[in-house]
């Protein structure tokens, strides 16, 4: 299904709804490639329950376990649903309607830091991202 938004007689905007598949992968989407190698420095992860065509699932509601490695560590994890009262910093998170969100910080030296994300019944999930 296609949505689009018209103003004064122009295409202004426009989202499509397509029907997903089942559960198939995790996708990692930082969002930024490159942190600075200082402490102060985080990348926000998006952590989204994939179908085979790498569409998010909204069903999904599995839990996710990170585990880092390299030149930084994990700050928090976290869902959006007003309902969870997980810790933000228990290196697992359930999803929320197909996604999440990782938030990685700097150990304060240059290198790279690997981001693994994995749950039952789907592939694992990796990023990574350098600190300069």
């Amino acid at each position: 299904m296609k949505a689009i938004g018209i103003d004064n007689g122009e295409e202004t905007t426009s989202r499509i709804l397509k029907t997903t598949g089942n559960a198939y992968s995790i996708k990692l989407t930082p969002d930024r490639a490159k942190l600075s190698g200082n402490k102060d420095d985080l990348s926000y992860v998006t952590v989204e329950v994939v179908d085979k065509q790498g569409n998010r699932v909204p069903d999904a509601n599995t839990m996710v376990h990170f585990s880092v490695s390299g030149a930084g560590k994990l700050a928090a994890v976290g869902n959006g649903d007003p309902a969870d009262m997980m810790s933000f910093h228990d290196g697992k998170c359930k999803v929320f309607r197909g996604k999440c969100l990782a938030i990685i910080q700097s150990n304060g030296r240059p290198g790279t830091v690997t981001l693994r994300a994995k749950a039952t019944g789907v592939k694992v999930g990796n990023t990574e991202i350098k600190m300069i």
